[in-house]
């Protein structure tokens, strides 16, 4: 397969999204170098893309809420970023979405 087909069966594998949404949660934790890395990188953005993408997923949207919490957590400039960008549309579109859902009410305050 090219790569243009590969790309597209990646973006539609929600597990292989929530996998890879939390390994860059996990590999930032703690670290404020790799957060900014992923800020600079436009990796907030690729995240609140993907997770908008697939807001149906309850698995991956409490990823993505976790891994942006994870990312903005004491580093100025993914505050920042975060702020600036779709985040704030993001977070509140899936607290609305899921009222019931405890982890996602959760990250979503917590962010």
């Amino acid at each position: 397969a090219d790569e243009a087909t590969r790309k597209k069966s990646f973006l539609k594998d929600e597990k292989l999204l929530e996998s890879a949404i939390l390994a860059l949660g996990n590999a930032a934790f703690g670290l404020q170098d790799v957060k900014t890395l992923i800020g600079r990188e436009r990796g907030i953005e690729a995240i609140v893309a993907i997770a908008t993408n697939h807001l149906h997923s309850i698995q991956l949207t409490e990823a993505s809420l976790r891994t942006l919490r994870c990312l903005a957590d004491s580093c100025s400039l993914n505050q920042r970023l975060e702020g600036e960008s779709k985040v704030i549309e993001y977070v509140t579109e899936c607290m609305r979405r899921y009222p019931a859902e405890e982890g996602i009410q959760e990250q979503s305050c917590a962010l």
